[in-house]
């Protein structure tokens, strides 16, 4: 490619906000790379007013439609993305610039430059932990959206130029599941943001206050953050093995209303070791003062909760199936489990770090800086360069 040649970068992602998983990685990127680029075109549902504002930034949004399924909105996304991406490719050929175009999973019908993968429905579809093995109605339901979406991200990947997977696992995936080359496939972790996520400092006043804290004094505190309206993050191996310790109390950060867990807690006879908080906006605080975070997912492609949690000096118990159990050292900063199901090396190990807070000390000393170089600086710069080689490959669509 003509190195004099403007740059037209085209985005499309469902949404670009920090609330959001995938959505926050997006907007992290994105963030970063405005102003690499001749044009960077943003489309999807929302951007933050001061990123459309940019120079050289254009947003366009196209809004979710009431739709009864899944299947439908995504449908119609992908419709009004397409149109977008053909408008905004033609703007740029006309001002004589190149264009590569970036999207996330099974987002557009046509073909992309890079696709990064956050998710394979393919891998969840296989994994004994979905819904649909547990059959009824919304089971059913879940089964024929995972695999409709399984259909549809393996073909956007196949057809994509280079596929971005956010962990070593996900890599596996879109090549197992999805039948993608292994040389077209590279790993990209996603970042942390380290001046969000820190321990906790004395400047902060001291630590553990209020009417929340009454229950965990003295003892070992765990944090759990997740959806709570469904079983993949896996509340359940955490309810199992408190059942079995003394000395531990668990905050559980999530969405309660319409969920079974708080039910399910006082069966269990765990209300006086589980309390429930809610949504909340000052995550980094909580995962600041707790002790470990236990993220025990049935299937997660990387899990920003373990570098964020780590990055707050909390320790990790997390499982092979998150892929960022990668930056989880057993004995260093962390534990990693045999698996989902395995309660007793769950309680074995809380049994552990209650009995000795020396090593409790020890690993939450270490967890941050087990992180400290996993910025979304860094993460930007690897999808950049990825991109940049798009530029010198990027083929004429019609």
């Amino acid at each position: 490619m003509n190195g004099s040649a403007r740059r037209h970068l085209i985005w499309v992602n469902h949404t670009f906000r920090r609330t959001d998983g995938q959505g926050r990685v997006n907007l992290e990127v994105v963030s970063r790379l405005a102003g690499r680029y001749d044009r960077l075109t943003l489309i999807g549902a929302d951007v933050p007013a001061e990123l459309a504002a940019t120079e050289g930034v254009a947003f366009v949004e196209t809004l979710p439609r009431s739709l009864p399924t899944t299947p439908l909105r995504h449908l119609s996304f992908a419709g009004r993305a397409g149109r977008a991406v053909r408008r905004a490719r033609a703007s740029a050929k006309s001002a004589g610039a190149r264009c590569v175009i970036v999207a996330n999973g099974a987002m557009l019908t046509g073909p992309v430059d890079v696709n990064a993968s956050h998710f394979v429905h393919g891998s969840w579809k296989a994994n004994p932990a979905h819904p649909r093995h547990g059959g009824g109605a919304r089971g059913m339901y879940q089964g024929f959206v995972t695999r409709w979406n399984a259909l549809w991200e393996r073909r956007a990947y196949r057809q994509a130029g280079r596929v971005i997977a956010v962990s070593p696992q996900v890599a596996n995936d879109v090549i197992d599941h999805c039948g993608v080359a292994p040389q077209r496939v590279c790993v990209i972790e996603s970042g942390v943001d380290l001046d969000t996520f820190t321990p906790w400092t004395p400047d902060q006043g001291s630590p553990r206050q209020g009417h929340e804290w009454e229950a965990a004094r003295d003892k070992l505190v765990l944090g759990f953050c997740g959806d709570l309206q469904t079983n993949r993050k896996n509340l359940d191996l955490l309810l199992a093995a408190l059942g079995r310790v003394d000395g531990v109390h668990a905050f559980v950060l999530g969405g309660e209303a319409g969920s079974r867990y708080p039910g399910l807690v006082n069966s269990l006879g765990l209300a006086d070791k589980v309390a429930f908080l809610g949504h909340r906006p000052d995550v980094a605080k909580w995962f600041a003062q707790v002790d470990v975070v236990v993220y025990p997912s049935h299937y997660e492609p990387w899990g920003l909760v373990v570098p964020e949690a780590l990055a707050s000096g909390a320790a990790v118990i997390t499982v092979p199936q998150v892929g960022a159990s990668t930056l989880v050292r057993d004995g260093e900063n962390g534990y990693v489990l045999s698996g989902t199901n395995d309660v007793d090396g769950l309680a074995a190990t809380l049994r552990r770090l209650a009995e000795s807070p020396g090593l409790v000390n020890q690993l939450r000393h270490a967890a941050p800086f087990s992180v400290s170089e996993l910025t979304w600086s860094r993460t930007a710069d690897a999808y950049a360069d990825v991109i940049d080689r798009a530029f010198d490959a990027a083929p004429d669509y019609p």
